[in-house]
């Protein structure tokens, strides 16, 4: 005989039975064994499909066996009747064995699968316990990770801010050095100016360099000045020098740029005619293609002038309201007289 679910040729009509026995068969392609009882999966299916269908189906076929047992006992208690012979109830009772056998193997084949997967499932749920644990142990990892990086990030930017500032004072500390510097190297400069004799015939040309830089720091300041070195009207004559005020003195403060006349205690004094009367003349002189194009002012000392007196001290003191020569600001701006941030004075002490 031939396997119609298989294809499987020449099997002996008595092991055909075996062959197909849904729970025993060597059968690739079985019948669920409980179809004749009602399971609604009527199709061949191989031995893997088959173990998964009775595992999926576990209560439903308990249900069908237990309605068909129930319907067995039924039948059985409404015919109310013996076998007639010995014969018949023997096969009764064998048939009813080989049906209990089938279902109770399918019974055991499905408590075993079952306990298969309430282990299974057992081990899945104590990993998932561990891959909990595991997965708390992270978030507090992360969490601690997450402070540190913050109190650092918090470090940081304080330690940035306090670099700021120190960089910050810095360079405002080596600013004020420099500007320190300037000033001094500037005052050093003046004062070597100062102390060197320009001339001994009555003249001075006086180079004012820095223009600009000296200017605002005159406005910062209503006392800073200028001095230009001494100079002589000759080697036994008297002795002056000239004070700028850049940005105005006294009243004139912001308004005009002030040159005063100097007169300092020499050496031959005694010999002097005093008060000083010597005419003045002053310039402001023209740079470049606008050489002698000069701004002149003169001034005649008058008698009672104490500017012109004989010096007691070192020099006479520049006092407000004394003779001197005032010139609008505008004229630190004008190229004619500061170019390239440098200006020219001449003073000039005539005979009288």
């Amino acid at each position: 005989m031939n396997c119609t679910a298989c294809g499987k040729e020449n099997i002996r009509r008595s092991q055909m039975k075996c062959h197909t026995d849904a729970i025993n068969g060597d059968c690739p392609r079985k019948y669920c064994p409980f179809r004749q009882r009602g399971c609604q999966n009527d199709g061949l299916m191989d031995q893997a499909t088959l173990d998964n269908h009775l595992m999926e189906g576990f209560s439903v076929h308990l249900l069908l066996l237990q309605r068909f047992v129930e319907a067995s006992l039924l039948h059985s208690a409404e015919e109310c009747r013996p076998p007639t012979t010995s014969s018949d109830l023997k096969q009764g009772v064998v048939a009813a064995e080989s049906e209990i056998a089938a279902h109770k193997w399918a019974l055991s084949t499905q408590h075993c699968q079952l306990a298969e997967v309430k282990e299974d499932v057992r081990s899945l749920f104590h990993a998932l316990a561990q891959a909990g644990e595991r997965f708390k142990e992270v978030q507090a990892t992360n969490a601690a990770l997450r402070q540190e990086i913050a109190e650092l990030k918090s470090r940081v930017e304080a330690d940035e801010t306090q670099a700021e500032l120190r960089n910050n004072n810095v360079n405002d500390q080596l600013g004020f050095t420099r500007a320190c510097c300037g000033t001094l190297s500037r005052s050093v400069q003046d004062l070597r100016c100062q102390s060197e004799v320009h001339s001994y015939n009555g003249e001075l040309v006086w180079i004012i360099s820095d223009v600009s830089q000296k200017w605002a720091e005159a406005r910062g300041n209503p006392d800073s000045f200028l001095a230009s070195p001494p100079f002589y009207t000759s080697r036994s004559g008297y002795k002056a020098r000239v004070h700028l005020y850049l940005n105005g003195h006294g009243r004139e403060w912001g308004a005009k740029m002030s040159f005063y006349f100097v007169l300092m205690k020499g050496e031959y004094d005694k010999i002097l005619q005093w008060p000083f009367s010597r005419h003045i003349e002053f310039k402001l002189m023209g740079q470049g293609v606008n050489t002698g194009n000069d701004l002149v002012v003169h001034l005649q000392p008058h008698p009672q002038d104490a500017s012109f007196a004989r010096p007691v001290q070192g020099m006479n003191v520049v006092q407000e309201g004394a003779a001197h020569f005032p010139f609008p600001l505008e004229i630190l701006r004008n190229e004619v007289f500061v170019d390239e941030d440098t200006m020219f004075v001449k003073v000039v002490m005539h005979e009288k």
